[in-house]
């Protein structure tokens, strides 16, 4: 598998890029005991106690690939247990340190924020408008060959890799990981493969996030909860839904322990395949090993009981999220809403929707768009009218979404006439 493993690598080269590959990862211990004149081990884990693997870059600082990747994805795509984790990475070296005071570059925002993107350091800003002028794969990877070694460059590197993950060019990212990969001045970390991983799920190429996983073990890199995190959410995005569930089975027999993030992708994973009874049995496991659900773990269920048309479920779960003190998030209100706006059910959507601002929070287009379905299939087109309006007034833009669904209310009543009214 491993060797099969091995074409998952493009190379925009050809196969004299390939050449070799084998050879380096074989000599990853020489290069690792040589590395800054310090002598590393490659340290052997046992399958009970499965860790990150030591790299040179990992003795270098806090910016390695396994510190970044950390930063980078988001607080659902990783191990980590915070509901958010920051952007802003320490920088232990008190040069550069002392050059950036002043600069702004460590203050960055919080992922998500609407605070202007972060300001880069000036060799990631050329090593980015670098990257963004080449033409082809191959210009990219000779533009990477050309950066001078050292602990520099690689921070560079990640910021850069930072930047294109924020703006989601996600093949920029993988270029630069599998550059990484095919024995650049670098040596990858676990760090290094969960980011490749995670780019490839977002550009819905899950067979090319699956070698990968296995691709890691030719460079004595023992995968991570966070490696199972992101390779269960790549088959979750390419429909792979079989895969994931038979990942999710396979790491509890390997000995790796789900964490909070490992159970909300693979009842995401359920909650598509309908398989509502399944999630609900799992979502009461999971609290039986002492894994407390978070506000997006009741928003996952609340909205698996929607689809499977439970809108009674998705209420006594929504209750019970407020009496363990746990308070919903404008994402939990709106699937609320869904759930029982499928079943026509305009007068509690209404009591929904007029709670969750009395709570302070400013409805969304999918707040409204869960309200407009509600007075939709309940039979109510001039209600669904009435709060497209209110959704133009208050400076929401409606979607393709809003508009389809305007069109069905009027539709279902047999007013083709309306329709005309909303363009």
């Amino acid at each position: 598998m491993a060797m099969a493993a091995l074409s998952c690598i493009r190379s925009p080269l050809g196969s004299d890029r390939t050449t070799g590959l084998n050879e380096k990862s074989s000599r990853s211990s020489d290069r690792n005991e040589e590395k800054g004149g310090r002598r590393l081990e490659i340290v052997a884990f046992s399958e009970r106690n499965p860790k990150p693997c030591v790299t040179p870059l990992r003795s270098w600082g806090s910016r390695s690939a396994f510190a970044i990747v950390q930063a980078a994805l988001k607080p659902e795509e990783t191990g980590s247990e915070p509901s958010r984790v920051s952007s802003r990475v320490s920088y232990k070296s008190p040069r550069r340190v002392a050059i950036r005071r002043g600069k702004g570059w460590v203050n960055m925002p919080e992922p998500g924020s609407e605070q202007a993107p972060p300001v880069l350091s000036p060799g990631a800003t050329d090593l980015m408008r670098t990257l963004m002028t080449q033409r082809s794969p191959q210009d990219v990877w000779n533009a990477l060959d050309a950066l001078p070694r050292g602990i520099d460059t690689w921070e560079d590197v990640m910021e850069t890799v930072a930047e294109l993950r924020r703006k989601r060019n996600w093949q920029s990212v993988i270029l630069v990981f599998e550059w990484i990969l095919q024995g650049s001045m670098f040596k990858p970390d676990v760090g290094c493969f969960n980011m490749l991983m995670d780019a490839y799920g977002k550009n819905k190429q899950w067979t090319e996030a699956e070698k990968t996983f296995y691709l890691m073990k030719k460079f004595q890199c023992v995968p991570t909860v966070t490696s199972f995190n992101v390779l269960m959410a790549a088959y979750s995005r390419g429909g792979r839904l079989d895969k994931a569930e038979d990942l999710f089975h396979e790491m509890k027999d390997t000995n790796y322990t789900p964490g909070l993030v490992t159970y909300n992708t693979y009842l995401e994973v359920l909650g598509k395949s309908g398989s509502w009874q399944q999630a609900e049995d799992v979502f009461q496991d999971m609290q039986k090993r002492g894994v407390l659900p978070a506000v997006n773990t009741f928003t996952i269920m609340i909205n698996i009981y929607g689809k499977a048309y439970y809108p009674d479920k998705a209420e006594h779960l929504f209750q019970s999220m407020r009496k363990a003190l746990c308070p919903p998030s404008l994402y939990t209100y709106t699937a609320l809403i869904n759930a029982h706006a499928r079943e026509g059910n305009c007068v509690r959507a209404e009591e929904i929707f007029a709670e969750l601002q009395a709570m302070g929070f400013k409805p969304d287009v999918y707040t409204y768009n869960a309200l407009l379905e509600a007075y939709s299939r309940g039979g109510h087109p001039a209600g669904a009218k009435e709060v497209f309006e209110t959704m133009t007034q208050a400076g929401v833009r409606a979607d393709y979404v809003s508009y389809n669904i305007l069109i069905d209310a009027f539709g279902r009543a047999g007013l083709t006439t309306g329709t005309n009214l909303i363009f």
